[in-house]
């Protein structure tokens, strides 16, 4: 599967807003040796596009165009109070791309299926007239994995709760 760039001007059918070549930069540059053919590439940034697509609805703005491939372009988009041009895809989410696809790279599952939570085993231990019993709790069923470095990448793109702080 080739990936269709979003460069800003809402491309038709695009399903990545970075590369394979910007991937192994990115990778080269934090000392992560990103490497394999194109095709294995490709599948990690198709894993975390489909993790920044998941995040729609706490992004700032909206889309440019209805029906456009992607969330991004965006109008009415600011970060650190300056304004992102509505045909501008942001570094800081091509970066939170690049991040979450080395994640993939490394074995993490982005998006993991959330599983009830296991009691995990049922111990019972007696000692005299003292019994306890407890339970505990089975190592990844209910592990919900967090991406600091994405995640803080892509906060900056997201809507602000309205509250802000003024010194004086």
């Amino acid at each position: 599967m080739a990936l269709i760039i979003e460069d800003g001007s809402n491309v038709a059918s695009a399903n990545s807003y970075g590369t394979v070549t910007g991937f192994t930069a990115y990778g080269k540059a934090r000392n992560a040796h990103v490497h394999g053919a194109d095709d294995l590439l490709e599948s990690h940034l198709i894993k975390g596009m489909d993790f920044i697509e998941a995040q729609h609805a706490k992004f700032q703005g909206q889309i440019t165009t209805e029906g456009q491939a992607l969330q991004w372009p965006r109008l009415d988009v600011y970060v650190d109070g300056l304004s992102i041009s509505s045909t501008t895809i942001p570094n800081i989410l091509i970066y939170a791309l690049y991040a979450l696809a080395m994640e993939s790279f490394a074995g993490n599952d982005l998006q993991p299926t959330r599983q009830e939570k296991d009691p995990g085993g049922l111990t019972k231990v007696k000692v005299s007239t003292l019994e306890l019993e407890y339970s505990e709790a089975q190592p990844g069923k209910s592990f919900t994995p967090a991406f600091s470095k994405a995640n803080a990448l892509l906060a900056q793109l997201y809507k602000r709760s309205g509250l802000t702080l003024t010194r004086s």
